[in-house]
């Protein structure tokens, strides 16, 4: 651990990414689209922006983590390698919305209350209950 702070070396707007393949499962499994990967010493993201692109019903959009899967010796060199699985970390509540001339597609965001670090290889997803169109942004900046 560092007793000098951090501050983020290079911001960063991971996306927009766009995904719509439904996705009951909070196991990790099923379709996620990938919206962000740590690179070290680090990635920071602030939050992750949600917008439909399409008529919504009520319904979720799941935010995902993913470890690195690596493992390395003390000199840095890669020992070994395990898939790793994607794990639930925050729901987003979509609203049923009709768009239309006068009326815009659902918006979400999620914010950590403290931000989130992946480590080098560590990747943030999003999937979506309902079969509907999304795009997904994660803004943050690489430590």
């Amino acid at each position: 651990m560092s007793t000098q702070p951090q501050y983020g070396a290079q911001p960063i707007g991971f996306g927009p990414v766009n995904f719509g393949t439904a996705n009951t499962n909070r196991d990790g499994s099923g379709s996620i689209a990938q919206i962000a990967v740590g690179r070290g010493p680090g990635t920071r993201v602030e939050s992750v922006l949600i917008k439909g692109t399409v008529t919504t019903t009520a319904g979720m959009v799941r935010i995902f983590k993913k470890a690195s899967g690596l493992a390395r010796n003390t000199d840095g060199t890669f020992a070994s390698y395990s898939a790793p699985t994607w794990r639930l970390i925050a729901e987003v509540a979509v609203s049923a919305i009709t768009v239309g001339t006068s009326t815009k597609a659902f918006e979400g965001e999620w914010r950590p209350t403290n931000g989130i670090t992946l480590a080098d290889g560590e990747q943030l997803g999003v999937s979506t209950h309902n079969a509907e169109a999304f795009n997904a942004e994660a803004l943050g900046q690489h430590l």
